[in-house]
């Protein structure tokens, strides 16, 4: 061989064609499988790519729903804080109710005992007037009076 062959003096033996064939072959076969794990690898790593894209948004969900729990927590015990202001104004106003309700049946007897006793002094006063005047006045009198 000459000086500028592509294939060195050492190697410089002669190969079969179905040799060369089934390197090829061989070589064809490595190839493909080497090239079906790449599609494989691919296939695994933009499969991890959705996972991954899925577990940051379900972090961000996660962080929202916790955010949200927060706000509803601080929610309630905000209504827990009013309704027991409520409660203890309605104990408060029923006290007052009740205190009112006392006072009110004391001016009802009062106001009961104020009238009997008017009452009754005003037929005892009549009763003197009328009995003082017995013997004064006529039946013709009475009968002729304007009430």
């Amino acid at each position: 061989m000459n000086k500028f062959s592509l294939i060195p003096k050492k190697f410089n033996k002669k190969v079969s064609v179905a040799d060369i064939k089934q390197y090829l072959v061989d070589e064809f076969k490595t190839s493909n499988d080497l090239q079906k794990q790449v599609y494989s690898l691919e296939d695994k790593l933009n499969e991890a790519k959705k996972i991954e894209a899925e577990y940051e948004l379900t972090l961000t969900t996660l962080d929202e729903y916790k955010n949200r729990i927060e706000k509803i927590k601080e929610r309630n015990n905000d209504l827990e804080n009013q309704i027991k202001d409520l409660q203890k104004n309605i104990k408060n106003k029923s006290s007052e109710i009740a205190n009112l309700t006392l006072e009110n049946k004391k001016m009802e007897n009062y106001t009961r005992d104020i009238k009997e006793n008017f009452r009754k002094e005003f037929i005892q006063e009549y009763k003197n007037k009328i009995s003082n005047l017995k013997g004064h006045i006529k039946k013709d009198d009475l009968l002729n009076m304007r009430w």
